[in-house]
């Protein structure tokens, strides 16, 4: 379902978060203590994501959130769903950009929540083609267009059409950063998730991946936001299997799909822009399990970024580490692609993908070519089995960005990505932003 915004203000450049546990009585939240890591990176802003386990008064939204000496900034609340697709108003998340301070390191602070003079105009905006897709724009720059159907690409009714992936995107420069269908490999389809294999008690069923008698099919939209910080949209869908010889399909996996845009002004010091794709995977069947290829123990597989190949200047790095060649199974918590994109105005730029540190399997290995492939390849060879009534959940955050990953300090996006800012604890290995 579609939602008017809820956003509340928090300094642009502060971390937030709750107070409350989860087992503390769920009322309305008036103030918010944050703590601050000694060791977090400072002068880059970053997009913090805070849960909130009892919601924001909603006469205080929109609000603001201050210090005692003034300081305020925006930040956005969005409502949590169940695993029905239905909104828990009491709990969520508070989305927020970052950036530290010298003096703010191993500090705790606390805002207190007042009501805003007039609400904050979305700065991300949502653009629906009907019945297609769900665009996504930065005033006047398509970031990106997330292709759920039911219609295809070009707008029509289309049974088999391939469905339930992410192009075009767009860099902050107007490059483009994602290829559907390329020659060499048609099945690649711009951002996708799919598998190779799939069993259903140990019977080989059809591949998603390469789009062997597998198809997504959309359910509903479940939400839909715009705010002074991010416009998301929660898609429902299903994989279904048919061979040739099924008179009907046969219903494998409830996907829930979640993008979220972020403002790229909120990070326009640090030349980038994030987005977040979060995937919760459930059986519709029983002894469902999945995997990447066998095929010469690469095991790619999942979340995969396909993108054409830059005119020059092409550099991979992974964890801060440059990757001279193509590489099977190399673990690390991020990748980063740049080179000299198609379209581009201002000089060099790339895309990094960062897993979250609840990534399961983290960090996960990973697909990495230089002709366009970037994939986290979870779970690689190994089959994991899906569940009926708990998610597989698979989080991460593309960096769209100027320069290479050492310029965009990607090393250190990351750190603040994976900090645990609950507990203040340090930062997850593979982190470095050395070269």
């Amino acid at each position: 379902m579609d939602r008017s915004k809820h956003t509340l203000c928090l300094g642009p450049c502060l971390i937030a978060i709750l107070a409350a546990t989860p087992s503390a009585p769920v009322r309305a939240v008036e103030s918010i203590t944050i703590r601050v890591p000694t060791d977090a990176p400072t002068d880059v802003c970053a997009i913090i994501g805070v849960p909130m386990y009892a919601g924001p008064r909603r006469d205080a939204l929109p609000a603001i959130a201050a210090l005692p000496s003034g300081r305020t900034s925006p930040a956005q609340f969005i409502p949590a769903l169940d695993s029905a697709g239905g909104t828990e108003a009491q709990s969520g998340t508070i989305y927020l950009p970052l950036t530290v301070r010298d003096e703010e390191r191993g500090k705790t602070l606390t805002f207190t929540l007042r009501a805003a003079d007039e609400a904050t105009p979305p700065s991300v905006r949502i653009r629906e083609v009907p019945g297609q897709a769900t665009q996504f724009l930065d005033g006047r720059r398509l970031v990106l267009q997330y292709n759920h159907g039911p219609k295809d690409l070009n707008g029509e009714e289309n049974p088999n059409a391939v469905l339930g992936f992410v192009h075009p995107i767009y860099g902050l420069d107007g490059e483009l950063f994602s290829q559907n269908s390329p020659p060499d490999h048609r099945h690649h389809r711009g951002l996708f998730w799919a598998w190779t294999r799939l069993k259903r008690d140990g019977r080989t069923l059809g591949s998603w991946w390469d789009r062997q008698d597998i198809r997504y099919h959309v359910n509903r939209i479940l939400f839909r936001d715009a705010g002074p910080v991010l416009a998301t949209v929660t898609v429902e869908g299903f994989w279904d299997y048919q061979t040739r010889e099924m008179s009907k399909p046969e219903r494998l996996v409830r996907e829930v799909a979640t993008i979220r845009v972020f403002d790229d002004g909120l990070t326009a010091g640090a030349n980038y822009q994030a987005i977040d794709v979060d995937l919760d995977l459930y059986a519709a069947v029983d002894g469902l399990t999945m995997a990447g290829t066998d095929v010469r123990n690469k095991g790619y597989g999942g979340l995969t970024l396909r993108l054409p190949a830059p005119k020059n200047g092409v550099r991979i790095t992974a964890d801060g580490r440059y990757i001279p060649k193509d590489a099977n199974m190399y673990r690390a918590f991020w990748a980063d692609y740049s080179g000299d994109f198609p379209g581009a105005t201002g000089g060099q730029s790339g895309v990094a993908i960062l897993t979250h540190p609840s990534h399961p399997g983290s960090p996960p290995p990973w697909c990495l070519r230089y002709y366009g492939p970037m994939n986290p390849s979870y779970p690689g060879l190994e089959f994991v089995p899906l569940h009926k009534d708990k998610p597989l959940r698979l989080r991460y955050r593309l960096i769209l960005h100027r320069g290479t990953a050492e310029q965009a300090r990607i090393g250190d996006i990351y750190r603040l990505y994976a900090t645990d800012w609950i507990t203040g604890s340090a930062p997850h290995p593979g982190v470095s932003s050395q070269p």
